[in-house]
């Protein structure tokens, strides 16, 4: 069964963002993962579609003065790890996961890039603190673009696992998350063994 994802809305304390707490199994690449240009070109015509749409339909239930106020948002493809897209309201851009989206794309599509621009509008329409998926948000999201301001989403994650790595001690074997395993080969951390105080090692 589909496991029940929660969104959680931007921070006002620093950068603004979604997050969608998932991650995909892709295979050992380089760090950059790269989109097909039909890909980017899907993504860059439904954010200039829905910028569009939102600009007549916000002159209606606001004011044209407010409608000519607001800016496109770039759109960046360089989003990383678990994080699946960003608004980043004072820079006015939308950063997607590449390989999140390339996995999901048709979602995406459909609904990502409109929730992101949604804290968008909502950033420059308001100009003030709010909360992020308030009614504010919400209004956005069923008002301007015609969809469900769902913040809880249902993704099969079934397949879907944080890469591991096997270290080993004097005493057992234990499991490095991704971040840490870098860590070590990059010789910025070494981990002890709390019960042997031996230091881990890769287990080859």
């Amino acid at each position: 069964m589909p496991n029940s994802l929660t969104l959680k809305g931007p921070e006002f304390s620093g950068p603004f963002f979604c997050v969608f707490d998932i991650i995909t199994p892709f295979k050992k690449t380089k760090d950059i993962f790269i989109l097909s240009p039909i890909q980017k070109h899907q993504a860059v015509y439904r954010l200039s579609t829905l910028f569009d749409d939102a600009v007549e339909r916000i002159a209606e239930l606001f004011t044209v003065r407010k409608s000519k106020s607001l800016s496109c948002p770039s759109l960046q493809f360089d989003q990383r790890g678990r994080v699946a897209a960003s608004a980043l309201l004072n820079k006015n851009i939308i950063r997607l996961n590449p390989k999140l989206y390339s996995a999901n794309s048709e979602y995406f599509i459909k609904e990502v890039v409109a929730h992101e621009l949604a804290h968008i509008l909502v950033h420059q329409i308001y100009r003030k603190r709010v909360k992020p998926h308030g009614i504010e948000w919400q209004y956005i999201m069923q008002e301007v673009f015609n969809l469900a301001p769902r913040v809880t989403h249902n993704l099969d994650t079934k397949d879907l696992a944080m890469a591991s790595f096997q270290y080993k001690c004097n005493c057992q074997t234990v499991e490095l998350s991704l971040i840490r395993h870098n860590k070590v080969q990059r010789g910025k951390q070494q981990y002890i063994c709390r019960r042997c105080k031996s230091p881990l090692v890769t287990a080859d």
